[in-house]
């Protein structure tokens, strides 16, 4: 039996979050997947949600820049390379979103499963998203 996957949104502009979680939803309803969507505007929301449910499987798709975000943990990068380094043995894909041209080369060190330019792509998301949960 699969267990049920947490998207987990992670974006600082409310109007951008609201609209990617509500098509995820719609997404995911219409395809049946076993996945519930969740929302954080700052790095330290999400990482404590995640830390509070580690055996549970988390997708997250963070924006890199979050403004709103206080703490050791500034930026979508940080809060990836956080949980990649606390929480190793959690089962979780990690996507990080920029506006910004990055240098993708060494990602995988830091925990980052993929990058994504902006504006991030539902569909995209979607096939990662199946895959993941196929892959348990």
């Amino acid at each position: 039996m699969l267990r049920v996957t947490h998207v987990l949104i992670v974006e600082d502009v409310e109007v951008v979050r609201r609209a990617l979680v509500r098509e995820l939803r719609q997404e995911i309803g219409t395809c049946g997947l076993p996945a519930d969507v969740s929302e954080a505007d700052r790095a330290d929301q999400a990482f404590d949600r995640i830390l509070a449910n580690p055996g549970d499987c988390w997708f997250v798709v963070t924006d890199n820049v979050l403004n709103r975000s206080v703490g050791p943990m500034q930026t979508g990068f940080d809060l990836i390379q956080r949980v990649h380094e606390n929480v190793p043995r959690i089962r979780s894909y990690r996507i990080l979103v920029s506006g910004s041209r990055m240098d993708t080369a060494d990602f995988g060190l830091f925990g980052i499963d993929r990058f994504m330019p902006k504006p991030a792509d539902v569909a995209v998301i979607m096939e990662l998203l199946a895959a993941f949960i196929a892959s348990e």
